[in-house]
């Protein structure tokens, strides 16, 4: 349930985000304008965070081996995928931040 509202919100930004980009695409705004439009923009700042407990503690304890072998490595191309999933989310909040701070008049 949660997910599924999370993943509507989510939708919801993007809606907005792509009618921002497609209403001022073309057009060459000065700064303060261009500030004012992206300030209207909703700001996510959702922690993203995976629970990878179990998969880590069987591999620091050497126990991975006892999981059957197709499991096991979906299970460690889950966290692989995780660990890329978070990296971007960093980076993308970073950028994010770095636009905000920049804009600010």
């Amino acid at each position: 349930m949660v997910a599924q509202k999370t993943i509507e919100k989510f939708n919801n930004y993007l809606k907005e985000y792509q009618v921002y980009t497609n209403t001022y695409n073309n057009d060459v705004l000065p700064p303060n304008q261009v500030y004012e439009q992206i300030s209207k923009l909703p700001v996510i700042s959702t922690p993203l965070t995976f629970n990878s407990s179990t998969i880590e503690s069987l591999q620091n304890n050497g126990d991975v081996g006892l999981i059957p072998s197709e499991i096991r490595n979906k299970l460690i191309d889950l966290k692989r995928q995780q660990n890329l999933t978070t990296r971007r989310a960093e980076y993308t909040d970073d950028g994010k931040n770095g636009v905000i701070q920049n804009l600010n008049p």
